[in-house]
């Protein structure tokens, strides 16, 4: 009895323990949530500014940006456009405006997690400008989070969320795989996530039934299936998965697969910084990785411990890393340069791949596989936007889009690291100051476990 009382008393503490610090966290969070709401009614003016409007590979020079109601109402010459009474001004002289990244492979936590965990995340993804996030393996809570940041009671970027994955042990026969997508559409997710189904006619019968409902069909591929057969079906491919198998066993193949991808209009996220991560066996180059230094110190050596089991229980796999990183990176510039459709995605949570700051391991993933600045920064901005079917919404620096928007301190077309160098963040219209997103960043790490 004794035993079952200590029981009962030590989960209400630990209960009482997180209620407390939702509270905290919730409470930390009403200043921003109510700029988002009041910043709606007011013109805000980027004033002699930079911009990078991500139409192309090109900077228009001291231009002045107007934002109302959440979207940019107009963009001229600094010289010739009239700021309205009373607008919050925002300097841009010799700063850079640039369209919000978009995350296309986050984890968003179940129902089991800490609801001030999830928070962080959010609030890590503003902070490092990480306006838009696509959710890739679907729970129950998910769609209650969209719709509180959508309503403006949760403080995050806009969220696109894949349904629960479909899976061999869930679904062997056609019809029950139409059964689970029209559910899914039913239930309001937004797109149809395919892990790994291995039988062809239930596999067959998912996509086609995704084309219908309109929800776009991406995920993993299995063996079984293949990449070619992916294609044909148009799923939208993670981690390279296919590719990998076909280029290990003739390379002479790859410049065809990228053209076939190209013609099938299919878009891959490679998802190749988490390839690097597994292959990376230098300590410090982990703890070098962009928010590392925020995290809680007992949460870094808790990493530091768990990777150094890692590289004892793998040591005999350490040959075949550079390989596989090589071939990653063909692949990844075969792609690009086919002309078909990269985003990126940083495959995060985890041990030192902390959400909005782990989207710049994979922007500095495509670099190493051959991709310049501009050309990275498309598949973060307008890409995403156009495979996420909102590019007359987002994506671009134009009239009558999403005022979503990052403002550097140095060009990032120069240099693809610049853009780490923000001053500020718009969210929705709201604009943020690096110092409190800096404030924020730092209150919410306490958080992560």
């Amino acid at each position: 009895m004794k035993k079952n009382r200590f029981c009962s008393a030590t989960v209400l503490f630990a209960f009482t323990l997180s209620s407390s610090a939702w509270l905290q966290a919730a409470n930390f969070a009403k200043p921003f949530i109510e700029k988002l709401n009041t910043s709606i009614q007011r013109v805000t003016a980027f004033v002699n500014v930079n911009i990078v409007p991500m139409d192309s590979d090109r900077i228009l020079p001291n231009q002045t940006v107007l934002v109302q109601n959440g979207k940019i109402s107009a963009i001229a010459s600094a010289k010739e456009i009239k700021i309205p009474q009373g607008a919050l001004k925002i300097n841009g002289k010799g700063k850079y405006l640039m369209p919000g990244l978009v995350d296309m492979h986050f984890h968003l936590p179940g129902p089991k997690e800490k609801p001030e965990i999830i928070e962080a995340y959010l609030f890590f993804f503003v902070a490092n400008g990480v306006t838009t996030v696509r959710s890739t393996i679907g729970q129950q809570n998910h769609i209650e989070i969209r719709e509180k940041v959508k309503s403006r009671k949760l403080f995050g970027p806009t969220l696109y969320l894949a349904c629960p994955p479909l899976r061999d042990d869930s679904i062997k026969t056609p019809q029950q795989a139409r059964e689970f997508v029209q559910r899914y559409k039913t239930q309001g997710y937004d797109l149809i996530k395919n892990y790994g189904l291995s039988d062809s006619a239930a596999y067959e019968a998912a996509a086609l039934a995704a084309r219908e409902t309109g929800l776009t069909f991406f995920g993993h591929v299995s063996k079984r299936i293949g990449i070619q057969r992916t294609l044909t079906l148009g799923q939208s491919v993670e981690h390279l998965h296919g590719y990998y198998n076909e280029v290990e066993a003739d390379s002479t193949k790859l410049n065809a697969l990228a053209e076939a991808t190209k013609k099938r209009e299919i878009w891959n996220c490679p998802t190749q910084f988490w390839e690097e991560y597994l292959c990376e066996r230098n300590l410090d180059t982990f703890l070098a990785y962009e928010g590392v230094r925020y995290m809680p110190r007992k949460v870094v050596e808790k990493w530091v411990q768990s990777k150094k089991e890692d590289f004892q229980k793998y040591s005999g796999d350490t040959a075949e890393y550079p390989k596989r990183l090589a071939i990653g990176r063909q692949i990844i510039k075969a792609l690009h340069d086919a002309g078909a459709g990269l985003v990126v995605g940083s495959d995060s949570p985890g041990r030192f791949r902390i959400p909005g700051f782990a989207i710049y391991g994979e922007m500095r993933a495509f670099s190493r596989a051959g991709l310049k600045p501009y050309e990275i920064l498309v598949c973060a901005t307008r890409n995403a936007a156009e495979y996420l079917k909102e590019l007359d919404h987002s994506g671009t620096i134009e009239v009558g889009k999403q005022a979503d928007l990052i403002l550097l301190d140095a060009n990032p077309l120069e240099n693809m690291n610049n853009v780490l160098k923000r001053a500020g963040v718009m969210l929705n219209g709201a604009w943020f100051t690096k110092q409190e997103l800096e404030k924020g960043i730092k209150y919410y790490s306490k958080f992560i476990e």
